[in-house]
Parts: structure tokens; C-alpha cells; sequence
């Protein structure tokens, strides 16, 4: 199970989240076993400087990737910004992986959830792998499309799978994508086994399950040698 962190200040009446990463660090190493760990990082500097509590977090708690909320934080941004770039430069040197809060709120605007913006980051930063949480809702089609011409672009979209566009997901999860869908249970919104429950009542090929259940999320998080298969990569020209 992956431990995700989300950390931003109260921006424009938005409430905060402020649990300290060192506080995930701790559930990790309690249950080393079982729980894998992803930093929270403000990428507006409201908790310190980004890229030091990044290289803090990877190196120093043992964290396998960092979680940011670029249109919740001060920047009030999207994933393009420049601003971000060198945060970028810091996962790629230490090979992690940037989860992305996106869908309805995850900005002012709509517009700042627009997949167009990890598809800049995905193509100046190739070697890291790009989470897009929440799927981009309401722009899922959109970031299917990104995900198809970016192989570092993965999405783990948890409840907003059951949302109109999630047939789609399975469609192109079940053809050329099953290598870069995570799943993910959106807890605490539902309960852990409840939501397996109702991903498993989609009609995912059963092929892809191994990929999709695990073995994506191991490879992206650097926990095994699990290699991207060729499944469906001659569906589409």
C-alpha cells in the first residue's frame, strides 16, 4: 500500500493539509513490509525550499517519489510552470517519480487541470515519470491521448474512474495502456475494500490486472524489476 502526502497552506479558502512527511516516514518504518511512502511537497515554498525537502525526503526518509499540488499552492499554477523545473531536475537526478494532484479542484480554473500541462513537463523531463492523480477530470479523453505519446505520463485516476469518461479508461487501458494505468483507491473518500470491490466490477481484461494492480506502481516506484510488456502497442498506428 502506498502512502501518499499532500501538502499545501489555506490558499484562496481552500483548508490546508500539513501533515509532516517525517509522520509518514514514521508509518513506514513501522510497518516496512506492507507501506511505501510518498513525500508531500508545497511547490509554492510555504513549508521550505521544494527541491531541499525533496532531496530531504528521498534521501533522508527513505520516501520513493514526492506528491505536489501546483493550482493549490501559492504559485496558484499548473505543471508546466517553469517555476517547477528545477523540482523536476531534483526527481530525475534522484530517479523518482512527481504524482500530480489534478481533476476539478485542483486549481482555480479548470483550464489549470488541463493535461497539456504535464505533456510540457513530460516532454522536457523524459526520464521522469510523471502520476497524473485524479486523471485530469474532467479532461480524461485528453490525457488518454498524452499518456498514448508519453510513456513516462501514468494515470491513477481512484474514484474519478466511476465519473462519465471512465469506459474510455478501460478501453484504452485494455488496448495500448495497460502499462501505464495505477490503481488507486481514493481513500479516505471510501473504504479501502470497497473500492477494490468496484474497480474489479469493471471490465478490465484480466491480462492486465497483474500491470495495473501492481506491477506499474512497483516499477514507477522503483521497488522491483518489472519490466513495461508490449500489450497492445501495435492497437493504434
Amino acid at each position: 500500500m502506498v502512502v501518499v502526502n499532500r501538502m499545501v497552506p489555506a490558499v484562496k479558502g481552500s483548508p490546508p493539509c500539513d501533515i509532516p512527511n517525517e509522520h509518514v516516514a514514521e508509518l513506514v518504518r513501522a510497518y516496512p513490509d506492507r507501506l511505501v511512502g510518498i513525500a508531500g511537497i508545497d511547490v509554492g515554498s510555504g513549508f521550505g525550499d521544494p527541491v531541499e525537502l525533496t532531496r530531504h525526503a528521498i534521501t533522508k526518509l527513505g520516501m520513493h517519489g514526492i506528491h505536489i499540488s501546483p493550482g493549490r499552492s501559492a504559485l496558484c499554477s499548473h505543471p508546466g510552470d517553469r517555476r517547477l523545473y528545477p523540482l523536476y531536475e531534483m526527481c530525475a537526478s534522484l530517479e523518482v517519480p512527481v504524482m500530480i494532484m489534478t481533476g476539478p479542484h485542483s486549481g482555480e480554473s479548470l483550464a489549470d487541470t488541463n493535461p497539456i500541462h504535464i505533456q510540457k513537463a513530460a516532454t522536457d523531463f523524459p526520464s521522469v515519470n510523471f502520476i497524473a492523480g485524479h486523471a485530469c477530470s474532467p479532461y480524461l479523453r485528453e490525457l488518454i491521448a498524452v499518456a498514448y505519446r508519453h510513456q513516462n505520463v501514468y494515470i491513477a485516476p481512484d474514484s474519478y474512474l466511476f465519473l462519465p469518461g471512465g469506459d474510455e479508461l478501460v478501453t484504452a487501458v485494455n488496448g495500448f495502456l495497460a502499462d501505464q494505468y495505477i490503481y488507486s483507491s481514493s481513500y479516505p473518500v471510501g473504504e479501502v475494500d470497497t473500492a477494490l470491490e468496484r474497480f474489479l466490477a469493471m471490465p478490465f481484461a484480466k491480462s492486465t490486472l497483474p500491470s495495473i494492480l501492481a506491477g506499474n506502481a512497483r516499477r514507477v516506484l522503483g521497488l522491483g524489476s518489472t519490466q513495461p510488456s508490449d500489450r497492445g502497442k501495435s492497437v493504434l498506428p
